[in-house]
Order: C-alpha cells, then sequence, then structure tokens
C-alpha cells in the first residue's frame, strides 16, 4: 500500500516552523517511502483566510522549496481551496479516504489541535480512527501511543498573524520567514483584511 503524510493549514504566510514541519515530514517519508502532501485549508466558520487561492499556492510553493524534501515526492492539494462551502476538517478526511483507497494515510497536527479534537464535529471519530504525526508545542503535553508520531523541536515559533501584522505594517519580518517565502512576500501585492 502507498503512503502519504497530508499536513494541512492556512499557511498564510509559512512560518520558518513550518518549512521545519515540511522538512520533518520529508525525512519520515524517506524512512517510510511515504508522500508528502501539503493543502492549503479553505475557508473555516473559525478562521477567514482572505488571500486569493493563486496566491496561497505561491505560498506553498515557496515553503515547498525551502524545506529539505530531497528525494520526497511532494505535491500540493487544492482540495479545501476548491470548495466553494465552508470547510470542517472531518469533510476532508471523510473525503480522503475515500478518494485515496489505495493510500495508508498520516494527518499531521499541533499537539494543541490534537487535544481539543475531541470537541470538533466528527472529532472523537478522527482520533481512533487517525494516523497522526503531532508536532510538540509548549504547554500542551502529549504522548506517544499507538497510530501517534511526535516531532519533537520546533521552538519559539513566530505564528502567521504575527508576520502579517509586520509586513502589512512595513516592519522587518524577514527573521521569521524563509528565504523563498520572504522574497514572495516582498514581491506580491498583499492586501490584509481586518479579519486577519
Amino acid at each position: 500500500m502507498k503512503r502519504a503524510i497530508i499536513f494541512g493549514g492556512a499557511f498564510n504566510p509559512p512560518s520558518k516552523g513550518h518549512v521545519w514541519i515540511v522538512s520533518e515530514c520529508a525525512k519520515i517519508a524517506r524512512q517510510t517511502g511515504a508522500e508528502v502532501w501539503i493543502m492549503p485549508s479553505g475557508e473555516r466558520r473559525d478562521k477567514h483566510i482572505g488571500v486569493s487561492k493563486n496566491l496561497r499556492l505561491e505560498l506553498c510553493q515557496a515553503m515547498v522549496e525551502d524545506a529539505d524534501t530531497e528525494g520526497v515526492f511532494v505535491r500540493i492539494l487544492t482540495s479545501e481551496l476548491d470548495r466553494e462551502e465552508l470547510v470542517e476538517t472531518i469533510d476532508t478526511v471523510m473525503e480522503f479516504e475515500r478518494r485515496y483507497p489505495d493510500y495508508e494515510l498520516s494527518w499531521v497536527f499541533g499537539a494543541d489541535s490534537f487535544l481539543s479534537m475531541s470537541t470538533w464535529r466528527g472529532g472523537e471519530w478522527m482520533c481512533a480512527h487517525l494516523d497522526f504525526i503531532l508536532v510538540t508545542r509548549n504547554g500542551y503535553p502529549v504522548e506517544s501511543r499507538q497510530r501517534v508520531r511526535i516531532i519533537e523541536g520546533v521552538h519559539g515559533d513566530v505564528s502567521s498573524t504575527q508576520i502579517r501584522q509586520a509586513h502589512s505594517r512595513r516592519r522587518s519580518f524577514s527573521q521569521y520567514v524563509t528565504p523563498q517565502v520572504r522574497q514572495l512576500l516582498e514581491t506580491a501585492d498583499i492586501r490584509y483584511t481586518n479579519e486577519q
């Protein structure tokens, strides 16, 4: 059976931490023969992204170019971006279960999201049935167990919100992003909305 590691997120814009996670996913992929799938998230009830689809895809491509993915097949999926309706994680999970029956899928989540997942629609089912790769975060302890793999090491990462704020106020943000992402942010015509 084929394998894929799915890393989803707004990536608006990708931080150094996001790029590091892609590199860590690629490291696991090299060990297991998996592919890495990057999935920019669609609009959600709890998160208005407000940036064009094309720019989102360019940001994801820049993130992949800055990551260490040598020897790994990486693809960027538009599954959630192509949806007209608001997106919930369980809908994407069920779509992928149907669409990719010949793949063993592992889903990447931050420890904070994983620990609250049981309260999401379909969350208890996801906790019981999915294979996870969890990224540790300070203040959110998780333990390795069956169907859970832990990635440790991202510390002091800045949020995409902080990068957007610095960028929109014309303050320095280069210390928070990798070179390809920085170049794209410096050259793209981006207008941030208040909802972000």
